[in-house]
């Protein structure tokens, strides 16, 4: 039987795997929306999977500094791309070939950044909420309401569906409307809100 030797990789092919690696897992952990992917293309999704890697930042960061650089002009723009080829050399160097310098040091970043956007959203759908509801009470309370064609459909409706808007009560809970106006917010298309069973009706 012949024995198989490996030609052992060059510090230039370990390096590109390495990042190749890299560059996956990013796709997995902050992957592109569609209108990203259009927008970019894939040499410039590339070149922003670099931005991160090389500044230890999260993906909206690197579009933002991709996008800023390219909007001073061309020079910042390979400005930007130098350090950033520098940056990724220093960090996949000799004594560190398969290693991010410090995994956790890369990762803190990104986690913090998901923790951040993740607070801020909750925050403006707790704001949102409550201007909806404010809203609904008014309009309920309100006699000049009482004689509208949809104010009985609206009562009756939040009695069956505490946490639904007035949008969703007027246009039907399971109307196409009130589908997309729930995902238009960053909710799912079907109704998840608290739902009162048939002796409340």
């Amino acid at each position: 039987m012949l024995e198989v030797f490996k030609i052992p990789l060059t510090y230039k092919q370990k390096r590109s795997r390495a990042l190749k690696e890299k560059h996956e897992q990013l796709n997995f952990d902050e992957p592109f929306t569609p209108r990203e992917q259009k927008g970019l293309g894939k040499q410039n999704m590339a070149f922003i999977r670099d931005i991160q890697i090389s500044r230890r930042i999260s993906k909206d960061e690197a579009i933002a500094l991709y996008s800023s650089s390219n909007l001073k002009g061309k020079k910042s723009l390979e400005t930007l791309m130098k350090e950033t080829k520098t940056k990724i050399k220093d960090h996949y160097n000799q004594k560190h070939q398969y290693k991010v310098q410090t995994e956790k040091e890369f990762e803190a970043p990104i986690v913090n950044a998901r923790k951040r956007r993740k607070v801020k959203e909750e925050k403006e759908y707790k704001k949102w909420l409550k201007e909806e509801k404010k809203e609904l009470r008014i309009y309920l309370a309100s006699m000049k309401n009482a004689n509208s064609p949809t104010y009985e459909k609206v009562k009756k409706g939040h009695k069956i569906y505490p946490d639904a808007t007035k949008f969703e009560l007027s246009h039907g809970i399971n109307s196409k409307a009130s589908k997309n106006y729930r995902i238009k917010h960053g909710l799912e298309p079907e109704y998840t809100g608290r739902v009162n069973n048939a002796k409340n009706k």
